[in-house]
């Protein structure tokens, strides 16, 4: 199919003019002196019916022509061929590939015309009506008709580009899973409940301090093994003196373990125990020592002995160590006053970049193949290309949030089971739910990819490589929204109200990813309850009238959303322009003219001044006037200032054939 300015050729192939006027496949067979081309001619046109005889030499070679492409037929005829050949009735055979210029010089066959003094020329007229003829059992497409074949042909041509590059959209597939297992095995291994088989001389050495009743003195001792025994005072108070001035005897080491124990005398069946510790590790000694000590006495066997084991739980309390994910929840509550998407959705806004980098690297591939050219020659405005590009994207950009979405609630109900609904009071206290804050953002993600998308396409303009050229920009993409963190920190910094406004509205028109997750944190904002608190108790008291000190209103959203608009439009129309020529970039001021005419040869300086003389003067007749005209044309480099062409002046005529050499014949 060939896709040209205001038709649609849809059998106007190369491979379909050689079939139809003339041209095709030629069939070269060096034949015996014995073998008749009648004979030759007959058996292969039971492979090839329209086979024709187009030159027969005696003695030498045949050459016969076919329309017939290439099929099972043309190849039971070259079988056929060797067979003869084996047979030594030819001597060889080839074939050989008609090209283009056989269909235009059939076609001009007819429109010679031989003058008296012997010479031939051609009849334009003749020329052009053939060309016609070419063309008149085509169809000929127009209106709605004509631009949704051309989507057509995108949409054939851009999934079979996806699907030869296959291995890398199952690698940009594998990245969310590799993603969710990962960070949910981070998460479970820092929630999870664990064992720990208490031993109380695990941290060896220690030095045990005690004083026991004589009923349990036996047991108390057989319970220890491998430490340093002290008797100590009665009174536990006295007893965790001497302990604290051993431990600052010793103040730069935790090895050195002190217990205390003291055992006073039963009170009927009830034994009590005192202990104290030392260890700024961990405290379990006193359970296990005290565990085995009873055992023993309640048995009235020394030797006997038992395991204690401490199961723990990370609760999640701020007496703990608070874990990456808690520290970006509690980060996200300042979305309620900044315009700052929720920094717990920090690493999946990361993965929703990699759709960015997997759109433009089939684009600058394209670029730098030259094949958005070839399209533009062949009659596809960059228009219809772009528009069709955003189109296409657009959608697998609601598949990729769709499959992100997915993968999540897979991953998550695997490993943390259903979510579970919170009460009002729970929800107080944090922005949104992990399984809410998701479930929302990965919907409204396509408001980062409406604008971010026609961005994305310019930055490929600066970009040869494709697979580095699509990191790169995925890069550019994260170091702007470290930038839209930063950026209202900074502004809090700032008194002044019109500068914190001025940067606000700046960064936003320049980067479409601030803009678009302003919207979303708006949005998210309004769904979050602790928001809702906020937003609240700001209505009733005196809050501090900032942009970004008070909690996030309505007072910039329709400005956002028209930024969000203006950005799709300005951007496509950018490119459009850009593709178009309407828009170059020259290099012209880098370049300080030096030409001197004189320094041409005769031939290019007489062409040169007759171009430059047809200016001043008119011809109403046809044949004196250039239909191809280049007037001091000029290329330089100017990074490695190289002058490539220098005032190159020339014109062609209609019927003329006009060639120009270089320094190397090219």
């Amino acid at each position: 199919m060939i896709i040209a300015n205001g038709v649609i050729k849809a059998d106007g192939t190369s491979a379909k003019l050689k079939e139809q006027y003339g041209s095709g496949y030629k069939l070269v067979v060096n034949k015996h002196s014995s073998c008749r081309t009648d004979d030759i001619k007959t058996e292969l046109r039971n492979f090839l019916p329209k086979l024709k005889v187009e030159t027969d030499i005696s003695g030498g070679d045949v050459v016969f022509r076919t329309n017939q492409q290439p099929n099972d037929q043309f190849v039971q005829a070259l079988r056929h061929l060797e067979s003869m050949k084996r047979n030594n009735r030819i001597k060889n055979y080839g074939v050989q590939n008609s090209t283009m210029d056989d269909v235009f010089l059939k076609i001009t066959r007819d429109t010679e015309v031989k003058g008296d003094s012997e010479s031939t020329s051609l009849d334009t007229n003749t020329i052009e009506k053939q060309c016609r003829r070419v063309f008149e059992h085509q169809r000929f497409l127009a209106g709605p008709r004509y631009y949704l074949s051309q989507f057509h042909g995108l949409l054939v041509k851009t999934t079979l580009v996806r699907y030869r590059r296959w291995a890398l959209t199952l690698i940009i597939l594998l990245l969310p899973i590799l993603y969710n297992l990962l960070s949910n095995l981070i998460s479970q291994s820092q929630s999870d409940t664990g064992v720990f088989k208490m031993n109380f001389n695990s941290l060896n050495p220690q030095t045990i301090l005690y004083h026991t009743d004589a009923s349990i003195d036996k047991y108390f001792l057989a319970s220890i093994n491998g430490a340093k025994l002290e008797q100590g005072s009665a009174n536990i108070s006295e007893m965790n003196e001497n302990i604290w001035q051993k431990r600052m005897n010793r103040p730069y080491t935790y090895t050195d373990i002190y217990l205390g124990f003291n055992i006073p005398p039963p009170s009927g069946n009830t034994y009590k125990i005192e202990a104290l510790s030392s260890n700024l590790i961990s405290g379990h000694e006193v359970m296990s020592l005290a565990s085995n000590t009873f055992y023993k006495h309640a048995l009235a066997d020394p030797s006997a002995s038992i395991q204690t084991t401490l199961v723990y739980k990370n609760t999640g309390n701020f007496t703990g160590q608070p874990s990456v994910g808690q520290l970006l929840d509690l980060l996200s509550m300042v979305s309620c006053f900044l315009k700052i998407l929720p920094t717990s959705l920090l690493l999946d806004l990361f993965v929703f970049y990699i759709l960015f980098f997997y759109t433009t690297v089939f684009l600058i591939s394209e670029r730098k193949d030259s094949f958005l050219s070839l399209l533009n020659i062949s009659g596809l405005h960059p228009a219809s290309y772009w528009l069709f590009t955003y189109l296409f994207d657009i959608i697998i950009s609601v598949i990729w949030f769709c499959y992100l979405l997915a993968i999540y609630c897979i991953f998550d109900v695997s490993f943390n089971g259903l979510p579970k609904t919170k009460s009002p009071l729970e929800s107080l206290f944090e922005f949104l739910s992990s399984w809410d804050l998701r479930v929302q953002f990965y919907p409204l993600s396509i408001l980062i990819a409406l604008p971010t998308l026609p961005f994305a396409y310019l930055l490929t303009k600066l970009f040869k490589s494709d697979i580095l050229g699509g990191i790169t920009i995925c890069f550019i993409l994260i170091i702007v929204h470290f930038i839209s963190i930063i950026l209202p920190v900074v502004t809090l910094l700032i008194k002044s109200t019109s500068v914190q406004k001025f940067l606000y509205w700046l960064f936003n028109i320049i980067f479409p990813t601030i803009n678009s997750q302003a919207i979303i944190t708006y949005i998210l904002a309004r769904k979050s309850q602790f928001c809702k608190l906020i937003a609240a108790g700001a209505m009733g008291g005196d809050s501090e009238s900032s942009l970004f000190g008070k909690p996030i209103g309505d007072d910039t959203i329709g400005w956002n959303v028209v930024i969000l608009v203006l950005h799709i439009v300005i951007f496509l129309l950018l490119l459009i322009v850009i593709d178009s020529g309407l828009l170059q970039f020259s290099f012209s001021c880098f370049y300080k003219p030096n030409f001197n005419e004189n320094t041409l040869d005769d031939d290019v300086l007489t062409e040169r001044r007759r171009v430059l003389g047809l200016q001043t003067h008119t011809f109403e007749d046809e044949e004196n006037v250039d239909h191809l005209t280049v007037n001091n044309l000029v290329k330089y480099y100017p990074m490695r200032k190289v002058l490539a062409v220098d005032h190159l002046t020339f014109g062609a005529r209609r019927g003329e054939a006009f060639g120009l050499l270089g320094y190397n014949g090219a």
